[in-house]
């Protein structure tokens, strides 16, 4: 009966083991090959700054071998291939680098490129211009269902939200602010955020009233933004928050008999952080101002 027992214990080993062999085997057959990555050299091109920051926070700057000319600043400066401006991609410079999957904007192009693109084997995802959080969150759960690090994404997802309620909370209290978002074009002079960019979207995750009164960007006059005079200015510069101050009161120095300067209302926001939309960064910048408004109960 021993004997007998022994026999059944090495037979019943051995379907086990036969078993663990084959479903090991039929794993490697199904797992998709998205969930993959770690395992092989993925090559990805990223031609949206949000896309690179994103990509960048999730842990997959390793796999870029390419970005557009905004995206440089956000990867430390990458030794990696340049394609320029995201509107005018170039479909040889993008196909010589044999990518396997390119993420931009919806507003990246030409359309010519992209028809030939559509026609290699390059996957393609088009995110829509974030100009909220809830675009942004949804753009980040795209990025995540493409890659086998879903937890990266949801930690960036889970802040992302945290930012929201926070920002939520302290919103009401902003509503009669008046506001202008402008850009520091150097000796160029200012451009005013109207309905639809990322300045006026900055202005809504505050709570204020853009003093604007027309889409896009456009340049305006300091005498205009004088008569208007803003309680809050945020400015869009790539210096420090007092030299970006200080260079504007230098360009124009009009600025410091409006209220804004008057009372320490300016603030400044590196312009990269917007240049495709809100980003993780720019819903950040938009909590820190934030906490420093006025509340509608201390306005005169």
């Amino acid at each position: 009966m021993r004997i007998a027992r022994q026999k059944m214990l090495g037979e019943n080993k051995a379907r086990r083991e036969i078993w663990w062999k084959w479903a090991g085997l039929c794993c490697l057959l199904i797992w998709p090959q998205s969930a993959a990555l770690a395992d092989r050299a993925i090559r990805i091109i990223s031609v949206d700054a949000n896309a690179t920051e994103l990509l960048a926070e999730g842990g997959l700057a390793d796999y870029l071998v390419a970005v557009d000319m905004t995206s440089h600043s956000l990867l430390d400066n990458r030794q990696l291939a340049d394609l320029g401006y995201h509107r005018n991609l170039s479909a040889e410079a993008i196909l010589s680098l044999e990518p396997d999957l390119l993420i931009g904007s919806q507003h990246m192009g030409p359309e010519s490129t992209l028809e030939i693109l559509r026609r290699s084997d390059i996957e393609m995802i088009v995110l829509p211009v974030p100009l909220d959080t809830t675009q942004l969150m949804e753009n980040i759960n795209t990025l995540a269902s493409h890659f086998d690090n879903k937890a990266e994404f949801d930690r960036i997802n889970q802040q992302v939200a945290a930012y929201h309620r926070e920002l939520n909370d302290t919103r009401h209290q902003h509503t009669s602010i008046a506001m202008t978002f402008l850009l520091q074009l150097n000796e160029r002079g200012l451009s005013q955020a109207g309905a639809g960019t990322a300045g006026d979207a900055l202005i809504k995750l505050l709570g204020g009233q853009n003093i604007s009164r027309f889409a896009n960007y456009k340049p305006v006059s300091t005498e205009a933004l004088i008569n208007e005079n803003p309680q809050v200015i945020v400015l869009g510069s790539e210096l420090p928050e007092q030299q970006a101050q200080a260079e504007l009161l230098r360009q124009h120095p009009i600025f410091i008999h409006g209220e804004a300067f008057q009372n320490a209302q300016v603030y400044v926001v590196p312009p990269s952080l917007l240049i495709a939309g809100l980003s993780v960064s720019a819903v950040k910048a938009a909590v820190d101002i934030s906490a420093k408004l006025p509340s509608a109960s201390s306005q005169p």
